[in-house]
This record gives C-alpha cells, structure tokens and sequence, in this order.
C-alpha cells in the first residue's frame, strides 16, 4: 500500500522540487571577495523615495483615505489612468495633494514600478507606519 505522506516517485512535482532545491543550493553557494563590504540594506533611504517620473495617481480618498501616486518606467499616464478606471477613481495626472496628508508609505523604492501611498486624516502617522511595514514611511 502506498504510503500517503510520501510522494510517488512517477509524480511530476520531483523535477519541480530539485530545481528548486539545485536553485536555492547555487544561491546559498554564492560567494563574496575576501574583505568585500556587506551587502547594502534592502530598503533605500528616503533620498530613493521620490525617485522616478510620475504617471500620475489614482485618488481614493473618498472611500478610504489614500492617494496612491505611480513613478517610474512602468508609469506611463495612459496605463495609470486604465488602472484609477478600474478602481473607479479619479485619476490626477500632478499627483496625490499635499494638503491634509499625514504621512507616505514608498514601495518599491526607485524601482519602474515604485508607487507612493498619501494616508491623510482621520489617519494618523502611526497608522501609516503600521500599514508601511513593507516600506519607507516619510512626509507628504
């Protein structure tokens, strides 16, 4: 009798599950130059965060009190524009206002696809914070 907490041996997830594993086994192998500096911090520093050419934003402050602002290659007008459409939102070719914003989470940080959240009130910074854990918190 088959045992059912082992995989049969014909089933097509073992090629999947070695090239996995041979992957992870050649990048854990990746070796750096004696005295070579420590890989960088994964998240830019806030000089990044407005990094990249604004396609413009998708203004959601009326349901729930964010404006997310598009930059980079990815970010051309016509595509921001296609996506506030979809999100049935107004879209703002200048940007997300500054006025009565209390904070920005930056996602993707000088990436093509880097988008800027504005939280305005009744938020306050610490909720940006808490729902910036994936990015860089600054000022509006």
């Amino acid at each position: 009798m088959p045992n059912p907490t082992r995989p049969d041996r014909r089933s097509s997830a073992w090629p999947a599950l070695a090239l996995l594993a041979l992957g992870l086994a050649v990048g854990a192998c990746k070796s750096k130059p004696d005295g070579a500096a420590p890989a960088a911090a994964a998240k830019p520093g806030p000089a990044a965060a407005k990094a990249g050419a604004l396609g413009g934003a998708c203004d959601r402050r009326e349901r729930e009190k964010i404006c997310a602002e598009y930059r980079g290659a990815y970010a051309k007008p016509a595509r921001v524009e296609k996506e506030c459409a979809a999100q049935q939102v107004p879209f703002l070719p200048a940007g997300c206002p500054k006025d009565g914003a209390v904070g920005r989470c930056t996602r993707d940080a000088g990436t093509a696809s880097q988008t800027d959240t504005l939280f305005y009130a009744p938020m306050t910074r610490e909720t940006v914070t808490a729902m910036c854990s994936d990015g860089i918190v600054g000022d509006a």
